[in-house]
Formats: structure tokens, sequence, C-alpha cells
């Protein structure tokens, strides 16, 4: 009889929760959010003080500003002012009363005292004023001031800064890099301006560029920026699919602060894109111990023990969620699946039920009510269960998961002819699924209707040219109504691809030659199939039993010795290699070997006739020796 093999479509219901996609935001959004926050943090730029005085007054008044006792500063001012007729002194005393008016949100002030300070034009001057435009989003006028004190001073770095900021700020990226690096020329040591053209080069797509610039920027002795910079190039590296060299650098990251959970974050992203589920589970969990009330990190945790199967540790995540509010029946629908495939269907149904009893009509409820049919049938509750099922193709409307789980479960409790109006109508909403026809087809087996099964297993053949369960079936079908030539058709075909199925059409091939007298063929398709899996003991034994039956017992004997070193020691197959060396032995007179096997044969099933006649035979030759 032909192999029935596997069937890797025989699952019962579209069990269906929520998409499951790990929160979160992709490499490259990372990037693109680092680099507005970046810009924006610095585009109205900063203002600058005058040169450095010896007079006691302007260091004092330094000092409060420093210190953010902007109305004790000014004061002080006001006094040294009223007592000094130095111009350098008053002069720098008054720009830095500007500068403490417009951080303390006095624009009108601090544009008056600057005006004042226009008779003495210096590159600081207009560069404060540009600030202030920047902070009114006078775009325009910020620029025409930083320009006038570049043409005062054309290495004055803060401005060169500012601008580049603002053409960044604008997208004109060629423009921001030009300034950039003539602040860098000019000799700053700010590493934040490595960071910017880092940026900068990497929107342009100028990637090498990009991290040549960042890495210069990495300065282990100032560890803020060290952790930043080993973040920036790690998002760069994920965006660029390097996820092995991003994951180094977010580690290189969290050596510096290692209290960064969105850098943390990042790196679970990546070891979930591996597969390393634990480790990304490790990180999560170290990111909300340092943040315990963030509930994206503890959804996310949920996600990741879902996705690594250790569904109890899931479900303690998605409880918290649930009993914090957040996404509060989404966490519930989360439960209810996980419970299921827990096998705990009463847990499951009471998650269900609470959301279908809020009668919220999203998709999160036509779920459930989907679901909770399925869940009502593993528990056995037909008429619960083709009710609710009804109910989920009213709710869902042209949902052709409803309509299949609905077939399925009628077929279950009893109504055939309607499941199978219900998985056709199924297959019509989605004819890319072959799932429905499976279900009608695998019915029609059951039932031993092998015609109907065989014409809607060919029907999936159609749709599905190469769905080799469908082939693998066929053949089967074929073989059990002897249509031999149809069978070694579909066999063929499926042996001759590389699929699950290519060892049962091998072995199936190589009994139909045996029995047709195709020796070579049949040897060949054994062969084959003891190729394929060299530990089936079955191959071996089928090779054995070709040899045996030709004659050739040395041949014959080592190939039932490899069926019995793969096989078990009991059991039907162990009975019949057992039986079969003893029958070699006996074929080669060596009857004393032979009732040892018998022996061993009746060892392995005691209810093996042929082996009991058999050794009864040759302890009688034996005895007449």
């Amino acid at each position: 009889m032909a192999s029935t093999g596997k069937n890797g479509n025989s699952a019962a219901f579209a069990q269906r929760a929520l998409p499951l996609a790990i929160a979160g935001l992709t490499a490259l959004a990372v990037l693109a959010a680092v680099l507005y926050l970046l810009l924006r943090s610095d585009y109205a730029g900063r203002p600058v003080q005058g040169t450095s005085s010896q007079n006691g007054f302007y260091e004092k008044a330094k000092q409060e500003y420093a210190k953010g006792n902007y109305s004790r500063a000014l004061a002080i001012i006001r006094s040294g002012m009223a007592g000094t007729t130095d111009a350098a002194v008053r002069y720098n005393a008054e720009l830095l009363a500007g500068v403490i008016y417009g951080a303390n949100g006095n624009t009108t002030q601090a544009f008056a005292v600057y005006d004042r300070l226009l008779k003495r034009p210096t590159a600081e001057l207009y560069h404060n004023r540009g600030v202030l435009f920047s902070k009114r989003g006078a775009v325009a006028e910020a620029i025409a001031s930083y320009e006038a004190a570049i043409k005062l001073n054309k290495r004055f770095v803060p401005s060169l800064v500012s601008l580049g900021d603002i053409y960044a700020r604008m997208r004109s990226y060629r423009l921001a890099l030009e300034y950039y690096k003539r602040a860098l020329a000019a000799g700053t040591k700010d590493k934040h301006v490595l960071v910017r053209i880092g940026m900068l080069y990497y929107e342009n797509g100028e990637h090498e560029q990009a991290i040549a610039a960042l890495r210069s920027a990495v300065d282990e002795y100032d560890p803020p920026m060290a952790a930043r910079v080993y973040a920036y190039l790690g998002s760069m590296y994920a965006a660029e699919g390097s996820v092995a060299i991003a994951a180094e650098h977010y580690l290189k990251s969290l050596k510096f602060n290692p209290s960064d959970t969105a850098v943390m974050y990042n790196l679970s992203v990546i070891y979930i894109n591996q597969g390393k589920y634990d480790r990304a589970a490790e990180v999560l969990a170290g990111a909300l111990a340092r943040d315990p009330k963030n509930r994206a990190l503890m959804r996310s945790l949920g996600e990741v023990t879902f996705h690594a199967g250790d569904y109890t540790k899931s479900i303690s995540y998605y409880k918290a969620l649930a009993g914090m509010g957040y996404e509060r029946y989404e966490s519930m629908a989360m439960l209810a699946d996980l419970h299921y495939r827990l096998g705990e269907l009463i847990e499951s149904e009471k998650y269900y039920r609470y959301i279908i009893d809020a009668a919220r009509h999203d998709a999160v409820y036509k779920n459930a009510v989907l679901n909770l049919a399925n869940v009502y049938a593993d528990l056995g509750r037909g008429a619960e269960a083709t009710a609710t099922a009804e109910r989920a193709i009213a709710e869902n409307g042209d949902d052709p998961a409803a309509y299949y789980n609905a077939g399925v479960i009628t077929m279950t409790f009893g109504d055939a002819r309607k499941a199978i109006m219900l998985l056709n109508r199924s297959f019509e909403l989605d004819t890319n699924s072959a799932k429905p026809l499976y279900r009608i087809a695998e019915y029609y087996e059951r039932m031993r209707r092998d015609d109907y099964a065989l014409a809607r297993y060919q029907d999936i053949i159609k749709r599905f040219r190469d769905d080799y369960t469908a082939l693998f079936r066929v053949a089967v079908i074929a073989y059990r109504m002897n249509n031999i030539p149809m069978a070694r058709r579909h066999f063929e075909y499926v042996a001759s691809r590389k699929n699950e199925f290519r060892e049962d059409a091998l072995l199936n091939l190589g009994i139909i030659c045996d029995t047709q007298g195709d020796d070579d063929k049949a040897l060949e398709y054994y062969t084959e199939a003891a190729v394929e899996n060299p530990k089936q003991p079955l191959h071996h034994y089928n090779l054995g039993m070709f040899f045996y039956t030709r004659g050739q017992y040395t041949s014959a004997m080592e190939k039932f010795k490899l069926a019995r070193a793969y096989g078990g020691p009991t059991g039907k197959l162990a009975s019949a290699v057992y039986l079969a060396m003893g029958n070699t032995q006996a074929k080669l007179k060596d009857y004393a070997a032979a009732e040892s096997f018998y022996l061993r044969s009746l060892d392995a099933d005691r209810r093996n006739g042929e082996a009991s006649f058999n050794l009864k035979q040759v302890r009688m030759r034996s005895s007449m020796r």
C-alpha cells in the first residue's frame, strides 16, 4: 500500500490574533528623528558674550547669568556701568545685558540694547542679533545678521555653525555642509559640528563620508558625546542592513551611557531581526527596569516573549499592560490568544467574552467573535461554536477567514453539506488560499469518497501548480483506486523536486516498480529514498527485502543490519526486521542464527505469527540434522 506521508495543511481553525509587529521605529526613522532633534535644538543659535574683561562687576554679572539669576546680573551691570567710563568694558557689559534680556524672553529690550551698539559693530553683536531673529522665526533677517558677522570675521565659528543649522533646517544640505566645514577650518574643537556633518552626509546618501565624520567625533574622554555618537553610528549601520556592526555600536554606546533606554530599544530591534529573542528580551527587561512605567517597552517585551515561545511570561506583560489601561482591548486579545496557545481554553474564553461584551464593533471585537467560535469548538460546545461562527460571518462581512472557520466548525459538528457551501464561499472570497479546498478534499477522503476527493485535489493543482501536498494526495488516492499509471506519474513528479513529500514519493515509487517487476527502477528508488533519509529503517528494510527476494542474501543481510541499527528494539517494524534476518539465515542454512533472530522477532512483537511458525520449522530442521 502506498505511504500516506505528511499533510502539512491539516490545521483546523484559522485562530487569528491581532497582527504582531515589534513596536518601534525602523533604524532609518530613528536617524531621521535624530537629525531633526539635533538641528532643531540649536536652530536659533547661541548668543555670545563679549571678550573677557578684568573689570570685577562684569565678571560677577557673568557668574550670576550662568546661575540663571538674570535680575541680579542686570542689576550688577547697571551699577557697574554707572561707575566706569571704559568704553570697552561698557560695550561688553551692554552686550552681556542684551544676551540676558534675550535669555529671559525680553527680545524687544534685547534688540534695543543691540541697536545702541550698532555704532560699533562687531561679529559678536551681529551674531546675537541673528540669534534673536531666529527665535522670532525671521529666518531671512537671521541669515543676514550671521553673514554680517562673518564679513567682519571670516573665521567667526558661532555664526558659521548657526548658518549651517539654519540651512540644514531648510533642507539645503549642501549649504549647511559648506558652513559646518568652514567652522571646522576656522579651528572649532566642537565635536557636535562633526556630528552635524555626519548626519548631513547621511541625508545626502554619502554614507561612507557620514560614518567617517561620526567616527572622528568619537571622544571616549567625553562619555556623553561618545555614547551619542556610537548610538548614531549604530542607527546608520542598522539602516544600511549591517545589523551585526550596528549591534556592536549600540553596545559601545551603552558602555558610556548604560541607562539610555532608546539605545537599548534599538539594540533589541536588532536582536529581534536576527531571531535572537532571548537576548532582545534581556535588553528590553533592562530598559524596563530603568523606566518601569514605559508602556511601549512593556508591550515590546510582551511581543518578544511571544515570538520566543515563552507564552507564560508574555501573559505577565500583557496583564500588566491591561491593568495600566494601555491598549486595553488589544492586550486582552493577546491574553486570549496566549491562553489559547497554552490550551487554557476557559481563560481564553473569558478574555474574548470581555472584549465582545464591550461591543465596540472594531477590528479587535470582530477578531474576538471569530476566535471565540474556535474556542467553543475546541471545548466541544457545538451549538455555541456554530452560533458564534455564524455571528462572526455577520460581524466580519465578506471575510474569508470567517467563512472558513464557520465551515470547519459546521463540518466538525455534523452538517457537511452546509460546511462545504461555507468553505466554497471562503475560497471564492480568497482564491489565493487553498485551505478551504483542502478541508473539503480531506472530508471526502475520510468518507472514503475517493473520486470526489481526487477531483478537489486536482482543482487545487490547477489553481496552485506546484502544491506538493495535493500532488502527493492525488498519487495516494490514485494508487488506492488501482489507477497505477496516474499514481506513478504523480509520485514521479513529486520525487523529481525538492519538497517535504519527496522521500515518501520515492518509497512509493520503489513499491510500485517492485510490484510491477521493474527491478532496476525499484532498486533506484529504494536507494534514493535511503539517501534522502539514511536514518529511516524502513528504507533499509525495503532494500533488504529487494535483495532477499532476488536471492542476494549477503546484500540483504547488510541492509537488514542497517534497519536494525536505526530502528527501535520493539514494535512491528523491529519484529519484521528480525523475521527477515531469520529468514535470510535460514536460506543460508545457519539455523542456529535463524532461531536466534526469530526469538528476537517474537520479543519485539509476540503476535508475529510468521516468526512463531518459522521458529518451529528451524527447530524441526535442527533436530533432524
